[in-house]
């Protein structure tokens, strides 16, 4: 059969590229590669097309703005004073690209946040005009998370959920009707994603684990994976090795929700490994590391600190989101402000910049207010790191969301639109687009002290 893998369009008032990749799609798109499937790919958000590519810039790492065009804002969010946009290809580069392709007997699409499903209507409606009697199969994020609102999407036939690879497959080996489960359990089922299908592969991504042993109150990671599974360090180093050799990648992200979990058993081996292959040995300069997903500070000790520096980590980012200890409590006691600090120490210590340096701190949590977000941000330059504010995004099914639906903040018929990281933290009134607008500007003004 003829299978035509979807990277869709993505809809909403912001977008940049942080080494984002369809990495659940390219797994998936492995294994039917291996059972003998013609696979034909499409990514609506490709940054590298030969005709836009010079009118998108990149960073020293990769990463970037995407293309986009302001589209009017759905109803429930009609009166956010934000302009909203649809970020990708431009239609016409899309059609270009599908004469080219053959005509499939499946169309599979993946899907991001939940609150980027008007991008997934517009992909769906897009290709039925093309593709009118082709079904639409989608996976992903939003449709695990959202299962029932996503099957009454318009264009969408069949609705694929979970993120363990061989539950996937049972899945649509049921929609094939042909048996195309993995020979094994495990969840690394010993299949790189397809990268081979990407148009620039200059920066790829790697998972040396599954899930999370934190349960933080904010976070979906359980949702998607009830336990902790962490891959074994030569077949990861094997992995690296393989981007190397048939890829020439200059830029490798963990996409680990834990990467630091179990160090000396796990991470260091890695380094270790990596340090060995013929590319990087005694260089440390062969490729370039960066954590992206945030790394949990209490496993930064002196010894680790040295490995990252050895290994070429170019971004260190960690997870804070709060300076308030009773906050860094109820939401899971991942970090302390001292742990925090030592981490940071460690960090210089062996070698890294402060610009290498970079902090998550989370703007707009249930019930925070103004204050403490500033002290935050005042907090990490007194450090003299990077600060990266992020604005809070509501998860459906974790326990913020339950909390605030018993609390009569939120109930069932908030449209996911709502939940929107640009949106959701006005909602209690304790932050204004404007306030969060000020906010933004300081930490830039303190960042470019820095």
């Amino acid at each position: 059969m003829n299978i035509l893998l979807i990277n869709p369009w993505v809809c909403d008032f912001g977008l940049y590229d942080l080494w984002m990749k369809p990495f659940g799609l390219l797994r998936v798109a492995a294994l039917l590669k291996m059972r003998g499937y013609n696979l034909s790919y499409i990514d609506f958000l490709d940054r590298h097309h030969p005709k836009i590519k010079k009118s998108i810039r990149n960073d020293d790492f990769g990463c970037g703005k995407f293309y986009k065009k302001q589209i009017p804002k759905p109803e429930p969010i009609k009166d956010v004073a934000r302009p909203y946009f649809i970020y990708g290809l431009p239609e016409e580069l899309i059609t270009e690209k599908i004469k080219n392709t053959p005509s499939p007997d499946f169309i599979l699409m993946t899907s991001g946040m939940t609150y980027w499903y008007p991008g997934l209507e517009y992909t769906a409606k897009f290709l039925k005009k093309k593709f009118p009697n082709v079904p639409i199969v989608l996976g992903g994020i939003y449709a695990t998370l959202l299962s029932e609102h996503a099957k009454s999407l318009e264009g969408i036939d069949y609705v694929v959920s979970g993120a363990d690879l061989p539950a996937v497959c049972r899945q649509l080996s049921s929609i094939f009707g042909q048996n195309i489960s993995p020979h094994t359990k495990s969840f690394s089922v010993g299949v790189y994603p397809e990268y081979g299908l990407l148009s620039d592969t200059s920066s790829l991504v790697i998972e040396t684990s599954k899930g999370c042993p934190f349960n933080c109150s904010y976070c979906g990671s359980q949702l998607f994976n009830k336990h902790f599974v962490q891959r074994g360090p030569k077949e990861v180093v094997e992995e690296i090795e393989f981007y190397l050799k048939n890829y020439g990648v200059k830029d490798i992200a963990f996409y680990d929700d834990a990467l630091l979990v179990n160090a000396d058993k796990h991470i260091i081996p890695i380094l270790d490994g990596v340090l060995e292959i013929p590319y990087t040995k005694n260089s440390g300069a062969g490729i370039n590391f960066h954590t992206p997903n945030g790394l949990h500070v209490r496993f930064i000790d002196k010894k680790l600190a040295r490995k990252l520096k050895e290994a070429n980590f170019r971004t260190i980012t960690l997870s804070f989101e709060t300076v308030d200890p009773a906050r860094q409590k109820n939401t899971g006691g991942k970090v302390t402000t001292e742990e925090f600090k030592e981490a940071v120490e460690n960090l210089k210590a062996a070698g890294f910049a402060n610009k290498e340096i970079s902090a998550y701190l989370m703007v707009g949590m249930p019930h925070q207010k103004e204050d403490e977000a500033r002290e935050g941000i005042e907090f990490l330059h007194r450090l003299k790191i990077h600060i990266t504010l992020v604005t809070y995004s509501l998860v459906p099914n974790t326990s913020d969301e339950k909390m605030l639906k018993q609390e009569g903040l939120i109930d069932d018929g908030l449209d996911p639109l709502w939940q929107n990281d640009t949106i959701f933290p006005l909602i209690e009134g304790n932050f204004s687009l404007s306030s969060i607008k000020k906010l933004r500007d300081y930490a830039g003004f303190l960042n470019r002290k820095i």
